[in-house]
């Protein structure tokens, strides 16, 4: 694997096995139960922008190939386009069976047929612009000195802070409509009944930290942060008043006694503020940040809808939050520029919540990046970042993010982001700790001021873990990238007979 192209054809058949296989989760109950459709044709897949993303994808396949074949004169152009067509043809389809077998994922001859028409064209791009780009890429690299490249990459580097402060910044709560009534026990359209009883509820302007939340799931007494906005005990006769002062009275829909008397059944009644609690999503949209806590208890522990227990909405689609039952999961979801009006698909799951009938204590809290979901008495809590990485996927729904694809689409958000950078210094670094000083020195601002960065758009804690885990995602980028790019051998700066890529000014003797 001397030659570069080859390397480089290697290191991009690796990322698109690995980021078109993502989450991973092969062989998952739901598909084993749903059955197994292998090249089904899905609305994904008819969409013409996927399309030409998988048609894009395969073009560097076609393109490494055809220009590694360049320097060797027996093979001929009818044998590159054969050997282009065929890989693609390959590839794709070992990629598309794998994904029949992923519950989040659509297998399709669609997809097999863009792949390899992309391997296609790139053998005719390559034709066309790869020798022009190859000297372009000589004469620029002979002019670029140290301080270029080190101008380049913080240059880079201030372009990738912005744009993650503004994806970050979709994660606030700054939709939040102020028209919304609260409601407990169903949607104010009545079609999201839930069975159980809502025995107290309050909510702070700020958010719990983890520890808190640790201690709260062991069953210790916490004490909420921040500021009440509502609380409520819903024990005795309604009307039940916010005892903070906040927001309207909550009454029954329909008298509870009256019903009793009548013997009625479903449509069973509800709690519903006496008008919209704006004070509540004015205050949230300043501190962007809250905790709510709820005592409760489910009647049915299999429930569908999800029956709403606890809602700040006006429809089943228009919500800022809510909290519902679905089976014996408890769900969460939020409204915010990035999740949208209605919280979904990135809605927050905490299972086997209402596994029986006994009184729960459930403890939720948001601090601008991050939902924490507690459940007193079982020493657990569940934990869903929104991050610009997840921003920027939701930003394309043809993507069809779902929650358990959050931590690698921020994984690929920082790798994306390191990317241009280590390709940066593998080509214009002057000699090997030239290089090792750049990408040491880049991945370590760049991991420090993007967590500053996020915690100054979002109002959460700073975290040296994520500061680790985007450091080491970032070494990893330029390890690979320098594999791929780096001559192996650098006698002068003329183009190498060898291969298309240029090689160094003088050998590596550090």
């Amino acid at each position: 694997m001397t030659s570069v192209s080859r390397r480089l054809l290697l290191v991009w058949l690796l990322c698109i096995v690995a980021g078109t296989l993502a989450p991973y989760d092969f062989g998952a109950p739901t598909v084993q139960a749903g059955g197994l459709h292998v090249f089904a044709t899905g609305s994904d897949q008819l969409d013409p922008m996927h399309f030409a993303l998988n048609l894009l994808m395969f073009v560097p396949v076609g393109a490494l190939l055809h220009h590694d074949a360049r320097r060797r004169a027996a093979v001929s152009l009818r044998v590159v386009m054969l050997l282009a067509g065929t890989a693609g043809l390959l590839i794709s389809l070992g990629v598309e069976y794998a994904q029949a077998f992923l519950p989040s994922r659509e297998s399709s001859l669609i997809d097999v047929l863009a792949n390899t028409t992309g391997a296609l064209i790139g053998v005719t791009v390559d034709m066309k612009w790869g020798g022009l780009a190859e000297a372009y890429l000589n004469r620029l690299r002979s002019r670029t000195s140290s301080a270029t490249l080190i101008g380049l990459m913080s240059g880079f580097l201030v372009a990738e802070l912005l744009l993650s402060g503004a994806l970050q910044s979709r994660t606030r709560l700054s939709n939040w409509s102020l028209e919304y009534p609260l409601l407990i026990g169903n949607e104010r359209t009545g079609d999201r009944p839930w069975r159980g009883r809502v025995f107290a509820l309050t909510m702070t302007d700020a958010a719990m930290p983890l520890e808190l939340m640790r201690r709260f799931s062991r069953g210790e007494s916490v004490v909420l942060p921040g500021a009440p906005i509502a609380q409520f005990n819903l024990t005795g006769d309604p009307p039940y008043r916010d005892s903070a002062g906040n927001l309207p009275n909550l009454e029954w829909t329909e008298r509870r006694d009256e019903l009793v008397e009548a013997g009625a059944g479903p449509p069973r009644p509800w709690l519903q503020s006496d008008g919209p609690v704006s004070a509540l999503a004015r205050r949230l949209r300043v501190t962007n940040a809250f905790t709510l806590r709820v005592h409760c208890v489910t009647d049915d522990p299999d429930q569908q809808g999800p029956a709403r227990i606890v809602s700040n909405s006006v429809s089943p689609l228009l919500r800022n939050f809510t909290m519902g039952q679905q089976g014996g999961d408890l769900l969460f979801r939020l409204r915010t520029p990035s999740t949208g009006a209605n919280g979904y698909p990135l809605e927050v799951s905490a299972p086997d919540v209402f596994s029986d009938d006994r009184p729960r204590e459930i403890l939720v809290t948001y601090d601008g990046a991050t939902v924490l979901v507690a459940l007193g008495h079982s020493d657990r809590v569940t934990r869903t970042a929104l991050t610009p990485g997840s921003s920027a996927v939701l930003a394309m729904p043809f993507l069809n993010l779902k929650p358990a694809g959050l931590q690698i689409a921020e994984l690929a958000y920082v790798a994306s982001l390191s990317l241009i950078p280590a390709v940066l210094i593998a080509l214009f670094g002057r000699t090997r700790r030239h290089r090792y000083v750049l990408g040491a020195g880049w991945g370590l601002a760049f991991a420090i001021l993007l967590e500053a960065t996020l915690v100054q758009t979002s109002g959460r804690a700073f975290a040296w873990q994520n500061v680790a885990i985007t450091a080491a995602v970032a070494a990893a980028i330029f390890t690979l990238v320098g594999l791929a790019l780096v001559p192996s051998d650098v006698p002068s700066r003329r183009p190498s007979a060898h291969g298309w890529w240029p090689s160094e000014a003088r050998p590596d003797v550090s």
